[in-house]
Parts: C-alpha cells; structure tokens; sequence
C-alpha cells in the first residue's frame, strides 16, 4: 500500500507542477554582453517570510537548477555574479546578474517555496553582443559677423511674458516721476510768478506814496519863492521889525 502512494504522490505533484507552470506569469528582460540586468520577482503577501529562489532551465520539481535562492527567514543572498535581495514591505524579490554573457541568455523561473506547489513567474532573459550605440545628430549653425550681435534665436528666448511685465512696470514708474517732477516745477514756477508780481505791487506802491509827498513839499515852496519875488524889497525891509538904538 505504501509503496503504491509514493507513485501517486510523485504524479500528483509532477502534475501541479505542469499546471503551475503553464499558468505562470511571462517577464521578459534584455541585457547586453559585460552588462548587468535586474529581475523583478512579485509574490502574495502571506508568503513574505517563505524562501525565495531563481532556478535556471525547466526548472523541475525535483532536482531544481536553483542559481541563487534566500536562506529560511533571510531575505538577501549573493553567489557569485547572482545576488538575491527580498523587499518585504512591497512583497516583491530582485535578482540582479552582473557581467552578463551570451550564455545566460534563455528561460528563468521566479520560485517562492511553499508547501505543496511552489509559485513560479517564468523570466526570458535575452542577451545581445553589444549595446547599442546612440548616436546625435547636430544641425550646421551660422556665425553672426559680429560676435556681439544678437541672433534671432537668443532674442526670441530673451523675450519671455516675464521680461514684457517687468518693462511695462518699469515703463509706468518712470511716466508716474516725469508727471510729479512736472506738476512740481509748474508749482514752483506759478509760486515764484505770485511772490514776483507781490514784490512789484508793493514797491510800486511805495514809489508812488513818496512821489506824491515829494510833489507836495516842492509846490509848496515854489509858492513861497515866487511871493517873495513878487514884493519890493523895501516892504520887505519895511516889515522886518526894527531894533532900538541905544540913544
């Protein structure tokens, strides 16, 4: 009976195995000879703590070619140009291949122990010879004549809406302290026309006072004088009071 279950117990996982693999998710990754590549591995939250593996070729149930694999409850593991590194938190492993060759190209398999059935996501991995050269093309520039001249290209990336607002701001700043500089001066100038004209008026004013005393005192002695030429002058001597002589 035991030796019966054994069979049957080896059919049944061999069968699992064939259905996990058919179903298993395809990742295609590209490399290039002497470079290095990263395979990306995702797997189901409750199977962070189980072991994680990359096993190379048909990977079958038994005798698994396991090229790099993580220790019971570890979550990093390096061999050689293999290096294996779990993030947990984002439940997802990363094999990392360095100085690739053209051997390693061909069919990988992403593994997560467990019981029963392991969970695999089958990797193609294709190596080229060589990788491959960008090259860039450069378009002929003209030279100005003059080094210092500007080119239509630099004035077109000079001139931004930036530029335009700060000109136009600076622009209206100057016209506001030309008007006020204006409206100063003219105040100024009429200040100076009124303190003028007040100056005039008032030494006019003081011209005309003395003019008109100056031509009262002159009449009046030009009246004077011209009595006194008038009279004899023995009615003058005749009217000047006489002084008694001593006899």
């Amino acid at each position: 009976m035991v030796i019966l279950l054994v069979p049957t117990l080896k059919i049944v996982l061999l069968l699992a195995a064939v259905w996990s693999v058919c179903s298993a998710e395809l990742i295609t990754v590209e490399g290039y000879k002497g470079g290095e590549v990263q395979i990306r591995c995702s797997y189901r939250e409750e199977w962070r703590s189980h072991q994680k593996y990359l096993c190379k070729g048909d990977c079958p149930v038994f005798n698994k070619d396991k090229v790099i694999k993580t220790e019971a409850g570890g979550n990093s593991a390096s061999k050689g140009r293999y290096s294996l590194k779990d993030i947990r938190e984002e439940s997802v492993f990363i094999v990392t291949i360095t100085n690739l060759t053209l051997k390693d190209a061909g069919g990988y398999w992403c593994g997560v122990d467990k019981w029963g059935q392991d969970n695999y996501i089958k990797v193609n991995l294709e190596v080229s010879e060589a990788a491959p050269t960008i090259t860039t093309k450069t378009e002929p520039t003209t030279t100005a004549s003059n080094p210092g001249s500007p080119t239509p290209s630099s004035l077109a990336t000079s001139i931004s809406p930036s530029s335009i607002s700060s000109t136009h701001n600076g622009s209206g700043t100057s016209v506001i302290i030309i008007v006020s500089m204006s409206l100063v001066t003219l105040l100024l100038v009429v200040s100076l026309l009124i303190v003028y004209r007040w100056k005039c008026n008032k030494e006019t004013a003081v011209s005309s006072a003395l003019t008109v005393n100056t031509g009262i005192n002159r009449e009046g002695c030009d009246g004077v004088y011209e009595e006194i030429d008038d009279r004899p002058l023995e009615s003058i001597y005749a009217n000047l009071p006489t002084i008694p002589s001593e006899s």
